[in-house]
């Protein structure tokens, strides 16, 4: 099961697909550590790197997807000149990642709402989906729809922590992601 928001300060979240660490070993950056080191910024007492990367453009790392259909690899690269690369993933590790967590999901939409007795939940839907469609995950990567954050940040201790990198997908394409029609639930009373 995979629960989101129905909005976010009125704009659709993105859903998690998968967390997924690149292939180190094809990787010019041989760690999460190293990410950090040549891509992070400070932010107040912080030093990290919260990002989004695409396909689509360049973001304020300096940093773009790029899909290599040749060698089937998702690489991440620094769009400098000449461009460096950072981290390769193997697009059929990728996929088993989508099967592997995917076989058979339960998306659920709550809204959310403030009190202030705390923050409750109002859940709206379920959109039931199963068999993902493995080859359309090259695709949306490569026409933006998935993307992939990195969460990293140096600890107290002075290590680097990844919460990820996580590969996200619009909530209002993740039924391109599988096979057969997925099934949606409203919950509205």
């Amino acid at each position: 099961m995979k629960a989101g928001r129905s909005k976010l300060i009125s704009k659709q979240t993105r859903a998690t697909l998968f967390a997924c660490v690149p292939d180190w070993n094809l990787s010019a950056c041989k760690s999460s550590e190293a990410i950090l080191e040549r891509f992070g910024y400070q932010r107040d007492s912080d030093f990290k790197l919260y990002c989004t990367v695409s396909t689509q453009r360049v973001n304020s790392q300096g940093l773009q997807l790029r899909v290599d259909e040749a060698m089937r690899w998702l690489r991440e690269v620094a769009a400098r000149t000449p461009m460096e690369d950072v981290a390769v993933w193997q697009m059929n590790h990728l996929e088993q990642r989508l099967s592997e967590k995917h076989r058979e999901t339960f998306w659920i939409k709550a809204r959310a709402e403030k009190r202030a007795d705390g923050e409750w939940f109002h859940l709206e839907s379920v959109t039931h989906t199963r068999n993902p469609n493995l080859p359309q995950l090259e695709r949306m990567l490569g026409d933006g729809t998935v993307t992939l954050d990195h969460l990293i940040k140096r600890t107290p201790t002075g290590r680097a922590q990844e919460k990820g990198p996580l590969f996200k997908i619009d909530r209002e394409r993740i039924a391109e992601l599988f096979l057969g029609a997925p099934r949606k639930y409203s919950l509205q009373a």
